[in-house]
């Protein structure tokens, strides 16, 4: 009992400071990486503003449209100061670390009696699940830093400035969000200009001076969010005007929500997944009623989960009942974390409360238990969909709130049971048995964190190695001048890593329809396919690739090189010398650049190389 209470004073006195430690390792979970995914949309802009030669001769980088200005300007900041990976994978680290102080703030502000816990459970959740993902591909964070990880982080500044009524704050952090992400700051505008209202206005029409001092409050949250929309309008309006006939409008249209981004803007693609949505959505309003007991409180927090309801279900009929083009495009589903955080958070308030407290009524319990399994079972339904309730992943994310409202079931029908469990108690919460949760939960989270595929600044495995051999090898080996053809859908990095121009590639696509066209009409070139509708189609037509397709591409686009699939095609190409080699690709040459043959180890050998050196 001694060591358990000299534990106990010691996270007492020290909560913040450890608290604080402990964000910094969750920003360090997600990984130090750089050329992760989206890196290869959103860096290669920001180089060229330090570096104009890089990808000078590059169609999408020259010609697309790029819209994450200010995410580009902090990249060409990096990239002078000669600090660009490591900063920005640094940054990620900054962002998550603070956006889980801010939930640890929240928290606090609940009233909980033990708030540790409920932002441990809060953590593990976000650990587990990589960021809290959500429909249509939205997280919170991603595991390298983008310019919506530094919007979602400003995002929850902003949300405790407001929780606090600091209006300064708020207004501040809602303009960095915006300024980042052209999604955030319409979202957040929408989402804090109706929380506010709806929280604050006045209920009398004649009472002129309260109109006034709402008034006055709204414009400070709302005038930098305004003030940044009217700067980057020219830039938004040049991505969405365009000059295209009806026909080509339509096919355009077409392609990006049927073939480039069906899941990410075509919610009858991933329906089933709201279904987990509204789960949790339906645990949050459930439990608010007990998790805030003071009724300013709730009532903030019960509209902050309407219009986060409202405005993700509403953009959903409008595309799904039917087909907006424009509602689509504002992605309003990138604010679904943030209300399925929001639902945890008051889960496990509410829940750790009524552990505490005395018994609520009858009905009161009935309803609750219900509607919160009714809610489980929506969750449950989808896991089981995408693999198993029963697997390791899906025994994680349930294990928590199925713990917490197995406890309050004993206790609000079972009270003799539950006075038996509250002597051992303990038992179950002495230091050894809390160390060996910590570890199997930790171990747990390790293990899902650090696949084998993983790659960041501090390791490398051997999925991209063969990858990363290519890309070096053309960066030191091949003109700065060069036209890469690529294989369409496997080398997203290869711009950003190989610092080569390519013809075309699945990743990179533009929004514009102008360029949404040209970029289709060189996809359909480089895969000899017409009009095609599969990511499948056009990974088969790439491997059949020939010299007449070569020569066609080398005559339209000049390419100078190709990167081919080993497995695509064993036998030389007439023409086209082989100049690079290893077990997963080769890259072949243009007959008209003579270049000079360069025989590679392969990849695995320079991994077990590189193995045997430790």
């Amino acid at each position: 009992m001694m060591t358990t209470e000299i534990l106990r004073q010691a996270m007492l006195k020290y909560t913040h400071q450890i608290i604080a430690l402990v964000c910094i390792g969750i920003g360090l979970a997600l990984g130090l990486q750089y050329g992760a995914s989206n890196h290869a949309i959103y860096v290669p802009p920001g180089i060229r503003l330090a570096d104009p030669s890089y990808l000078a001769h590059d169609w999408w980088a020259t010609q697309v449209h790029h819209y994450h200005w200010a995410f580009f300007l902090l990249v060409a900041g990096l990239k002078t100061a000669g600090f660009l990976p490591w900063g920005l994978a640094l940054g990620n680290v900054l962002c998550v670390a603070l956006s889980m102080w801010m939930v640890w703030l929240i928290v606090c502000q609940v009233e909980v009696k033990q708030p540790a816990p409920i932002w441990g459970i809060l953590a593990y959740v976000f650990l587990i699940t990589k960021g809290m993902p959500s429909v249509a591909g939205s997280y919170l964070f991603s595991s390298y830093l983008q310019a919506s990880n530094l919007s979602t982080a400003a995002t929850m500044v902003a949300l405790y400035a407001f929780i606090q009524h600091r209006l300064v704050a708020t207004s501040i952090f809602l303009g960095i969000a915006g300024i980042f992400h052209a999604n955030f700051l319409i979202l957040n505008g929408a989402l804090f200009g109706l929380v506010h209202f709806f929280q604050n206005a006045p209920l009398s029409l004649t009472s002129r001076s309260k109109w006034r001092n709402w008034l006055f409050e709204t414009a400070w949250i709302l005038g930098p969010t305004a003030i940044i929309i009217g700067i980057s309008m020219p830039l938004i309006l040049s991505i969405s005007q365009t000059e295209l006939g009806p026909n080509e409008a339509a096919l355009a249209q077409n392609i990006l929500f049927d073939l480039a981004g069906p899941w990410h803007y075509k919610p009858t693609t991933f329906l089933v997944d709201f279904f987990d949505l509204a789960g949790w959505q339906l645990l949050g309003m459930t439990w608010t009623w007990l998790a805030i007991p003071h009724n300013h409180s709730r009532r903030f927090w019960l509209t902050i989960q309407g219009v986060l309801i409202v405005l993700i279900w509403t953009a959903t009929a409008l595309t799904t009942v039917v087909f907006i083009e424009q509602v689509s495009r504002f992605f309003v589903w990138r604010l679904a974390p943030f209300s399925m955080l929001i639902a945890l958070l008051l889960f496990l308030c509410g829940a750790m409360r009524a552990l505490h407290e005395p018994l609520p009524n009858f009905r009161t319990r009935v309803s609750v238990i219900g509607l919160s399994f009714l809610a489980l079972v929506l969750v449950a339904g989808v896991i089981q969909y995408h693999g198993s309730i029963l697997s390791f992943q899906g025994a994680k994310i349930l294990s928590i709130p199925l713990i917490l409202l197995s406890a309050l079931t004993i206790k609000w029908f079972l009270p003799h049971f539950w006075l038996t469990c509250r002597q051992l108690r303990p038992l179950v919460f002495s230091p050894l048995v809390a160390a060996m949760v910590l570890i199997g939960f930790g171990g747990a989270t390790f293990l899902t964190l650090y696949s084998f595929d993983r790659y960041n600044l501090l390791f490398n495995t051997l999925v991209p190695l063969q990858k990363d051999e290519l890309y070096r090898w053309v960066r030191t080996h091949s003109p700065s001048d060069a036209q890469f053809v690529i294989p369409p859908l496997q080398m997203e990095k290869f711009r950003l890593l190989a610092e080569r121009a390519i013809v075309v590639d699945f990743k990179n696509r533009p929004l514009s329809a102008s360029h949404l066209l040209e970029w289709y009409h060189r996809m359909e070139a480089i895969t000899g396919t017409k009009n095609p509708k599969t990511q499948k189609e056009l990974i088969d037509g790439y491997s059949q690739i020939d010299e007449v397709r070569l020569e066609t591409l080398r005559k339209k686009y000049g390419i100078t090189h190709a990167v081919l699939p080993r497995s695509s095609r064993e036998h030389p190409l007439v023409g086209w010398t082989s100049v690079f080699e290893n077990t997963a690709y080769r890259v072949l040459a243009s007959p008209n650049k003579n270049p000079q043959q360069i025989t590679k180890k392969p990849a695995i050998e320079n991994f077990r190389a590189r193995v045997d050196s430790f």
